[in-house]
């Protein structure tokens, strides 16, 4: 890891022989990078869903325009849409899409 310039951020096992040191602030921020990802996988999902389906799923407010042969146009709007939930929505509707409750988190 040297050679290549990388720092160690995961703490050693408990039986390594050679132990290297690790910073541990750096450990605890990565934490909140991975929910972070972990979050904009979860909205992901639910682009990808309303994109298959928006007829379905997006409110008939949101379904007025939309033209079903224009994809790019299909696309931008559902993003819009997704854009705009608050946290708290985004998660009340992946539990109802996937029947999974996605946590909120700090």
């Amino acid at each position: 890891m040297a050679r290549r310039g990388t720092k160690a951020v995961i703490p050693n096992k408990c039986n390594r022989i050679l132990p290297f040191s690790f910073n541990k602030t750096v450990y605890r921020s990565r934490n909140k990078v991975e929910r972070a990802f972990n979050r904009l996988k979860d909205f992901r999902r639910i682009f990808t869903r309303y994109l298959e389906a928006p007829t379905e799923s997006l409110p008939e407010a949101w379904r007025a325009n939309l033209d079903p042969l224009d994809e790019a146009a299909r696309a931008r709007r559902v993003c819009d849409f997704v854009a705009g939930m608050t946290d708290r929505f985004a998660l009340q509707e992946h539990a109802r899409l996937f029947g999974s409750p996605a946590e909120l988190r700090p």
